[in-house]
């Protein structure tokens, strides 16, 4: 969502930029009291040089003291040999579309806002800015209806907070900044907004720092899928290029990187295809009903079908429906979780485990379940991977002989 928030507002700032005459400069300075410290941030994450920021400022505060075309325009010819080349070109409604169906809006309504999209830009190009803005409030106007509709919430935020390991004090914090800071956004506040969630991430940055995501998180589940070495190494590459894009806030080259990772994996999803069927068994095990069960498949299967169809919103609704039949067995499930310790030491001598190695493994199991009860996830994560590579030699004997 940040990121998202963080583009539109970047988007924003363009529009505004770019070719800023004297009618829009009234508007701007009168009505948003628009000052080049708004131009400067969007600036410095183009990486323009401190230098050229400076000469932009005089020439930005020569044109609201001037007052005329040919100021602004001095001002636009400067910043615009500072832009990459094809910065205008790349922002088209296509870059739009995702966030658009993200919204759930119609394809009447998804055409009409084409339509707009491409006039606006079309008579910016041509000077015509008060017929350009006629156009851009038309394409807002068919927005507002679905802004309504699409209410995100803290609590949409609170899964992968606490995945994260956030604490119960800092997951109160940034329940009351992210609110205090829609309420900001809602009343076009936008400067205060930026405050709250700058002290937002600044909470967040020493989780981000303490959960560290890598390419070993991923390779367990790429090897059941059957990934080629060759391939393997050629994800990794990409995933590592990724995130390091990523943490120098180059999200359009990142995806670049993601896009190729992604490509490299269709491949296998269509020969690793998980169904409903796999569940089945031990959903009967912890004793779902026949009906429940008919009902999670249904689930199950528009949740895949729209994630296919990347229609992510409507299918994290068909997953939250599904989960809440789920919730109905916790009890069973907390049953089948309670493993002791000596149903597991029965099997490990049944297969031939030494009794050193037996030792290590009930440790082990110990100490990951206590972390899985106190959701340190990651941590139990490390348990269990050691406990499989113990194991591992066993079962190799196993198929051995």
């Amino acid at each position: 969502m940040l990121k998202k928030i963080g583009v539109i507002a970047l988007t924003c700032s363009i529009l505004f930029s770019v070719n800023v005459f004297a009618d829009q400069k009234q508007v701007l300075e009168e009505e948003w009291n628009y000052t080049f410290e708004e131009e400067k941030e969007w600036l410095e994450e183009l990486d323009v040089e401190d230098d050229d920021i400076k000469v932009l400022e005089n020439l930005f505060n020569e044109a609201l003291k001037k007052d005329t075309d040919e100021a602004w325009k001095n001002y636009d010819e400067y910043l615009n040999k500072l832009l990459p080349e094809d910065m205008e070109d790349d922002f088209d409604i296509e870059e739009e579309k995702e966030w658009l169906e993200e919204l759930q809006v119609s394809q009447a309504d998804m055409s009409a806002l084409e339509t707009l999209f491409n006039e606006a830009i079309a008579l910016e190009e041509a000077d015509k800015f008060d017929e350009a803005d006629v156009k851009w409030t038309a394409y807002e106007e068919i927005l507002e209806k679905y802004y309504d509709a699409f209410e995100f919430t803290f609590d949409d935020e609170v899964e992968w907070l606490k995945e994260m390991g956030v604490s119960d004090a800092d997951v109160s914090a940034l329940e009351t900044l992210f609110n205090e800071a829609i309420a900001l956004e809602e009343a076009d506040k936008f400067d205060e907004a930026d405050v709250k969630w700058a002290a937002y991430e600044e909470i967040l940055e020493k989780y981000y720092d303490a959960f560290e995501f890598t390419f070993d998180d991923e390779v367990e589940w790429l090897k059941e899928m059957g990934v080629s070495d060759a391939d393997m190494s050629a994800l990794e590459t990409l995933f590592n290029e990724a995130i390091a894009l990523e943490e120098a806030d180059k999200f359009d080259e990142a995806d670049v990187k993601w896009a190729a990772y992604e490509e490299i994996l269709e491949k296998y999803y269509d020969a690793f295809e998980f169904t409903f069927d796999d569940e089945v068994e031990w959903l009967k095990e912890i004793g779902v009903t026949d009906a429940d069960i008919v009902a999670l498949k249904t689930f199950y299967n528009d949740a895949i079908a729209l994630e296919e169809a990347d229609k992510m919103d409507e299918a994290e609704k068909k997953w939250i429906a599904f989960d809440e039949i789920l919730d109905k067995y916790e009890d069973a499930f907390d049953e089948e979780e309670d493993y002791s310790v000596e149903e597991e030491k029965a099997w490990l001598k049944e297969i031939g485990v030494s009794d050193a190695d037996i030792d290590t493994l009930v440790l082990l199991f110990n100490e990951a379940l206590v972390l899985e009860e106190a959701e340190k996830f990651e941590e139990a994560e490390n348990k269990w991977v050691t406990y499989d590579e113990i194991l591992d030699k066993y079962f190799d004997l196993e198929d051995m002989e």
